[in-house]
Parts: C-alpha cells; sequence; structure tokens
C-alpha cells in the first residue's frame, strides 16, 4: 500500500487539476486552469527528490514544449478549434503547455509502469489521446469539427507518438526508481 499510494495521488492530482482547467476554459477562466495545473507541477517537483528534480524539471519543460508545439499545428490543420480559433493564441499556448506539464507530471510516478513496455505507452496514447480530446470537447474546453474522424486519427497519431517518446526519455533521464 507505501508504493501505490504515490501512484493514486499523483494519478488523482493529474485528473483533478486536468478536469478543473477543462471546466475553467469552458468558463472563460482559462488562466485559472493554467494556474491549477502549474500549482499541480510545483507541488510534484517540491516532493520530488533533489537528484532527479533538476533533470524531471528539464524534462517536463522540454516535453511540453514539444506537446505544445505540436496541438499548435493539429489546430491550425483544423483538427479542433480554441475558442473559436484555428490559430494559436496566447492563451491556447499558455493553456496547452500546462496541460503538457501536468501530464509530464505522471511519467515518473502513476505511469512509471510504461518505462517497461513502449507499446503499452504508445497504446496509452493512442487511446487516451483522443478520449481526452472528447472529454475535452464535452467539457466546452475545445471544439471538433462535425465529421471528427479524421481529428481522432491525428490525435491518436500525435499521442500514440509522443507519450511512448516521452516514456523513453524519462525512463533514460531519470534512472533512479521510478515512485
Amino acid at each position: 500500500m507505501k508504493r501505490f499510494l504515490p501512484k493514486l495521488i499523483n494519478f488523482l492530482a493529474f485528473q483533478l487539476t486536468w478536469t478543473l482547467a477543462m471546466l475553467s476554459v469552458s468558463r472563460g477562466l482559462a488562466f485559472w486552469g493554467a494556474g491549477l495545473m502549474l500549482l499541480n507541477v510545483a507541488a510534484h517537483l517540491v516532493f520530488n527528490t533533489p537528484r532527479n528534480r533538476a533533470r524531471e524539471t528539464a524534462l517536463i519543460l522540454l516535453g511540453s514544449l514539444v506537446g505544445v508545439t505540436t496541438d499548435a499545428v493539429s489546430l491550425s490543420y483544423h483538427f479542433h478549434s480554441y475558442r473559436g480559433h484555428y490559430s494559436p493564441t496566447f492563451e491556447f499556448l499558455l493553456l496547452f503547455y500546462c496541460l503538457w506539464a501536468n501530464f509530464g507530471t505522471t511519467l515518473r510516478v502513476s505511469l512509471a509502469w510504461t518505462w517497461k513496455s513502449l507499446w503499452a505507452a504508445a497504446l496509452l496514447g493512442i487511446i487516451g489521446g483522443p478520449l481526452a480530446c472528447l472529454a475535452g470537447a464535452r467539457l466546452g474546453a475545445v471544439t471538433l469539427p462535425e465529421n471528427i474522424v479524421p481529428s481522432l486519427v491525428a490525435f491518436a497519431l500525435e499521442f500514440g507518438i509522443l507519450t511512448p517518446l516521452w516514456v523513453w526519455i524519462a525512463s533514460r533521464l531519470l534512472k533512479e526508481t521510478p515512485a
């Protein structure tokens, strides 16, 4: 139970902040949602070991940059829109950067099991990415086109590539035993 509790707390903190962020966006309060996710990231890093803190901070910062860039590209290809826009606004970039950073907090803790199987990480991305986009749309944070199939395929590809790539880098960079 002692090893399971940090994983459960990490997973619940990620899910709670993600959901509250999506709800805040739907109410025009995206900056609050971004702030909540940044608080989760900060708390995660504070409770990290000093040895891993700098490496995990770099992993989260750089991985989030790759993620938000990819999301900005998918926005420009009209796979989704953010508050009626198909080009990235400052609000979009900040929020989606924070979304990726929030996800980055799970790599060493609740998703550490994927370190042993990049196929599992890819499958998680292929299924979880589109589901997260659908959930975000249902909560009113993003808008998907009427024909959602191309968007869901694009998100499956995006997350199916980025998730195992980020997991692989995390497993190499954070060689200490995962939480």
